[in-house]
C-alpha cells in the first residue's frame, strides 16, 4: 500500500508541468495532498498529524482555488488521454526501482535502536517552534486574503449593504 501511494504522489508530481490551466493544477495538488496525508497516515503512529495537514492544505488550496476561478476566463478543460497512459505505464513499469528504495526505508523505521517520536506530542522542546511558524505563516496568509477581498476592485469584492 506504500509502495501504491508513493507512486501515485510522484505520478502527480509529473503531471503538474504539463497542465496548463490554473484548475487543472489545483485539482492535482488537492490529490497530491489527499495521497500524502493517507501515507503519513499509513507511516505515523497516529492520525492527528496527516488529519491537521491535510485540513491546513486542504483550506489553503480552497482559498487559492476561489481566487484563480475568479481571475481565470471560462476555457474548456481539455483532458490530455495519451499523456496520462504514458506516465501510468511508466509507473507501473518501476516496480524494481521502489522496492530497494522502500526496504532500507523499512528497515530504518523498523530499527529499534531509532526512538520513536510520538506525532501527539507537538509542542515539546523540539517542535514549538515550527509549530509557531506555522501558526504565524497561516494568520499572515488569513490577513492577506482579507486584505485582498476588502478592495472594492478586485476580482474577489466583498458585499457592502448600503
Amino acid at each position: 500500500m506504500k509502495i501504491l501511494m508513493m507512486k501515485l504522489i510522484i505520478l502527480n508530481s509529473t503531471l503538474i508541468p504539463f497542465m496548463k490551466n490554473p484548475l487543472s493544477i489545483m485539482t492535482i495538488l488537492i490529490s497530491k495532498t489527499i495521497f500524502i496525508s493517507i501515507f503519513m497516515n499509513l507511516i505515523s503512529e497516529s492520525s492527528w498529524f496527516s488529519m491537521m495537514f491535510f485540513l491546513m492544505m486542504l483550506g489553503g488550496l480552497l482559498i487559492m482555488f476561489s481566487y484563480m476561478t475568479s481571475m481565470v476566463f471560462n476555457e474548456k478543460f481539455k483532458f490530455k488521454i495519451n499523456l496520462t497512459l504514458i506516465f501510468m505505464i511508466l509507473m507501473m513499469t518501476t516496480d524494481e526501482m521502489n522496492l530497494n528504495i522502500m526496504n532500507e526505508m523499512q528497515s530504518i523505521m523498523m530499527n529499534k535502536y531509532i526512538p520513536k517520536y510520538s506525532l501527539l506530542k507537538m509542542f515539546n522542546k523540539n517542535s514549538y517552534i515550527m509549530m509557531l511558524f506555522m501558526i504565524m505563516y497561516l494568520f499572515l496568509t488569513m490577513i492577506m486574503v482579507s486584505k485582498l477581498i476588502m478592495k472594492n476592485m478586485g476580482p474577489l469584492r466583498s458585499k457592502n449593504y448600503e
